[in-house]
Parts: C-alpha cells; structure tokens; sequence
C-alpha cells in the first residue's frame, strides 16, 4: 500500500482541483447564458450553493422567479452557469432531445455504483434497455403485480392493528416514512425479482442492508445541520466518487465497496439461476416449477433479452436491479407519506376518500376496480402534483444548442452548459394552478386548468414522471401500488397530523425530496402521524 503515499498519488486529487477550476472558470466566461438576467454569484468557489442550501431549494428559486422572471440563470460550483426556465416549449425539447442534454457526471457519479440501469444508460445504451424493459410493464404485467401490493399493504396495515391491540388503545403515534420505506422495498422485492426482504417483519437482509449503504434511507439518511463544502467538492468533482473502484484503506471506501460487493453477488446469483432455468426450457421443452413461470420484473426482462437478437448484457440486466429499488421503492414511499401529509391538512378530502374506498366491498380489490374510483385519482394526482417525489431533474447540453422558448425566441447554450428541470415547480405554477396552487385540493382536478395541456410531461400533463424518451418507465406500477396502499390504509384507519404543518419540511436527498421535522433534520427522514381505527357512525 505505498503507493497510496508517492507522489504522484498525493498530488493528483490537487491537479484534478486545478483542472476543474480551471475548466469551469473558462466556460463560466464564455456560456451564451452570461447575457440573461439571474442572481449575483456570492462566492467565486461556490457560486450561490450556499445560499441554495442555507434557504431551500424551493425558497431561493421562488425569490429568484419573483424578481427574475421564470427564466434566469444561476451560478454553481467555481461560477459554472445553471438555466432555470420554466416554458414548457423549452423544456419539450430538453426531454425530446436527449442526445443534446444528457445527465451532468456528478449526477451520474452518486449513483453509478448500482451500475449504468435505465435511469443513468444514455444514448443507443438507454434506447436498446428501454426497448427490451417496455413489456414488462404492459397492462398484463401490472395486473399480475395487484395481488402483490395488497398484500402488503394488508401487511402493513396488520402491523397497526397489532400496536393498537397490544397498547390497548385508541390512536398510535407512527413515523410514517419508516413503515412506507420497508412496505416498499418488500413490494419491489417480490414484484420486481421475487425477492423477499421481508423488511416489515426484520431488520432486513444482506441485500437490503447493502443497498442502504449506498443509498442511505430513514434514519441513516441526515441532513447536515449546517453547510459545508464537502458535499459540493464530491459533486463537482465525480473522479473523487470513482476512488470507491482502487482499494483505499478509508472506513467509507471499505464499506461502501463491501456493499457493492455484496449487491454484485447476490444480483449476479439470482440471474444465473433464472437464465440456467430459462435456457434449459428452451432446450428440452418443458417449464420447470419455479424461476421461468415467474411473472417479476426481473424474469419477464431476463426472457425478453433472450429472446432479443440484440440483448442487454449481464451487467445490464443487473444494473437493472438497482434500477427497480431506486424507482420503485423510495420515490413510493416518500409519495406515499406525503399523500397521508396532504390527507391530514385536508381532513374533508381524506373523509370523502374514505367513504368512496368503504363503497367498494372488498379487501382485495383489482386493477381494474381501483382505476374506477374517481376520487381516489384524483388524490393521487394531487399528491403527485404537490408533493412531486423528485423535485428537480438536471441535464447538461453536451454539445451547442439553442432551446426554443414558448414566445418564439431561443436561448443558446454552450457545450458543458448546465439545465435544471424544476419538476416541483412547473406542478406548482400559480399562474397555472391559481392562488392556492400550493393547497391540497384533490377536486381541482374535476376540471384542470387548460393551460397545463402544454407541459410535456407524460401523465396527467404533470412533470412528475418527466416525458419523452427518458419519462419513467414504471409510472403505471407506481399509480397503482399507491392505490393499493391507500385502498388498506385510508378505508381502515384515520389520520390526523401530531405537529404543526409548518413544523414538517422537506429536504432534496440524493434521489428524493423527504419529510424531516424541522429543527431535528439530523434525525433522519420523520413523519409523525396519529393513527386511529376509523369506526363507521351508526
């Protein structure tokens, strides 16, 4: 391990500092989006981060549109330029032009341990995994996973009862993202490689213990307290997050490639098998019990690449598996809790959806059964309007370009030139949704505003699920696991906030934005709700 000690080891993280800086100082003073209105810099080093971080997100950006208009640019990291616009036509064509405006590296960098799945693959790459993935999330295929959300959400919802019975009492308090967070993980477990974590019922298993070392969720996830350059350093310099590959002697690079490891291995097995099982069918005719008559995600994408004269590799259909937890289990559960956040703000909504769910005489209800109830869509769609999973998704334009805007001008950008998509902010636009554009109103959408037919996105004219080629593959899975969810738990219990409103705020954490309770971010994602048996009135 000398080598760690040369020194050409030691000064190479110092000339990656000076290249980099240097990088973005000359691009910083040649980008076209120097000429449009925006915030002054505060700090050469880290452009206006700080204040970002310091004020929220949402809170900077909604000052900014106030004074600037609804699009300006923003300086990052070294005065590296960001476009914030909000015109849909500008942003059609961000998402219609995906070979233009690719993931920035340090976005790709977080998460690339999982391996390059749908959501980080671009190019021909991302065109070839998402034409092999698209059956598996035909209508057929959601069908079959309905039984699977009941399940669970019976599961969870079982819990409760226990605790009431076992405290032999009327109303519980429980942290709602916890119980979200492992009904999730269970469900995309089974529906997406019939893998059970069994998480609801434990502490886990090695994979899910694995995958939360990479990707920190509940309380392993903790918003620092105050601002420091760390985390900006890692973002803008992704070469640092890659030293995870060279075996350092560093606590943090030792565990998370132990996770890796972990996650590589296991993957690895469960695709063996599955394949061996498929390939034997294929040559001696006949199916065997288990493996290929599975209807998961996993085994219809493993049959579809066989049968693909231009399959994925190996490493792909891995990297998928990292791609259903990220997509299918934390952007759910964070939707699931913030939905249960609206419904206590808005105890009319959350009765009516009770009586709407109590009309339906079942406890497993169909696909079909749930996509009949008009109001339970419509709170859905509220939710996923207001309380958007992921609140921004960030591009940069990988060659010069010119964005068209919706009043026939255009904005050029140079190559390296960053984007941001405010997902939160498009679904909130007053100008479009009116004064209470930041009230939960799931009756709004009896007759949306007219204006929202402009925006691209592909459900519901919402950003929520993006659009065009890189929309969310699984969007249909997770309208109907929510239903599912809120079907067991609004029909049986009654929720009511333990806090003030304004004491619950949220926080954008590597994938997702996460209800915290103010003053105590350190203690990791919290959403305390009174819980108690709803009794029918007589």
């Amino acid at each position: 391990m000398l080598w760690l000690f040369s020194p050409a080891f030691l000064v190479a993280p110092l000339l990656i500092f000076v290249f980099t800086l240097v990088k973005y100082q000359i691009r910083s003073a040649k980008s076209p989006l120097r000429a449009l209105p925006g915030p002054p810099s505060q700090s050469w080093f880290y452009g206006n981060v700080k204040q970002i971080f310091e004020r929220g997100q949402s809170v900077a950006w909604d000052e900014w549109v106030s004074t600037y208009g609804k699009t300006f640019r923003y300086p990052v990291m070294f005065n590296s330029l960001s476009l914030f616009t909000t015109d849909p036509r500008a942003i059609n064509h961000v998402l219609t032009h995906s070979d233009e405006f690719e993931k920035p590296e340090d976005v790709k960098a977080v998460l690339e341990l999982l391996g390059e799945g749908l959501i980080f693959a671009e190019g021909e790459r991302h065109r070839k995994q998402r034409r092999i993935m698209n059956p598996a999330f035909g209508p057929a295929q959601l069908k079959s996973f309905t039984p699977i959300f009941n399940q669970k959400a019976s599961e969870v919802r079982n819990i409760w009862l226990s605790q009431l019975n076992e405290n032999n009492t009327d109303v519980i308090k429980v942290d709602v993202p916890y119980y979200m967070s492992r009904t999730t993980l269970d469900i995309i477990g089974l529906a997406g490689f019939d893998y059970e974590f069994n998480s609801l019922q434990s502490e886990g298993d090695q994979l899910s213990v694995a995958f939360s070392s990479l990707i920190p969720t509940g309380s392993a996830s903790r918003i620092p307290s105050r601002w420091t350059i760390k985390p900006v350093l890692m973002a803008f310099a992704p070469v640092i997050l890659k030293l995870v590959r060279i075996p350092l002697p560093f606590t943090g690079v030792k565990r998370l490639r132990a996770a890796k490891k972990t996650i590589d291995r296991i993957c690895d097995q469960l695709i063996t098998e599955r394949k061996s099982a498929m390939l034997r069918e294929q040559s001696y005719g006949f199916k065997e019990k288990s493996d290929t008559t599975g209807k998961d995600l996993l085994t219809l994408l493993i049959r579809a690449n066989l049968q693909d004269t231009d399959g994925m590799s190996d490493s792909d259909v891995r990297a998928q598996i990292g791609t259903f937890l990220i997509a299918g289990h934390e952007t759910t559960s964070t939707a699931m809790s913030w939905t249960l956040f609206g419904l206590c703000q808005n105890l009319e909504a959350q009765s009516k959806l009770r009586d709407e769910l109590l009309a339906l005489v079942t406890d497993d209800p169909t696909m079909d059964e749930l996509k009949a109830l008009p109001y339970l869509d419509m709170v859905v769609r509220e939710s996923l309007r207001l309380y958007s999973p992921v609140f921004v998704s960030r591009r940069v334009a990988v060659k010069n370009t010119v964005l068209p805007m919706r009043d026939g001008s255009s904005i050029r950008m140079s190559e390296g030139d960053r984007l941001l998509i405010p997902i939160y902010a498009m679904n909130t636009d007053r100008d479009i949704w009116g004064k209470d554009a930041f009230e939960f109103k799931p009756e709004r959408w009896e007759s949306p505003p007219e204006a929202i037919s402009e925006n691209p996105g592909v459900w519901s004219n919402l950003m929520t699920f993006l659009g065009g080629s890189r929309a969310c593959i699984g969007y249909q899975f997770t309208l109907i696991e929510m239903k599912c969810l809120l079907f067991a738990l609004v029909r049986k219990f009654e929720f009511r906030l333990v806090l003030p409103v304004e004491d619950i705020v949220w926080r954008n954490q590597t994938v997702v934005r996460r209800p915290f309770v103010k003053g105590a971010e350190q203690d990791g994602p919290k959403l305390p709700l009174y819980v108690k048996v709803h009794v029918p009135d007589a």
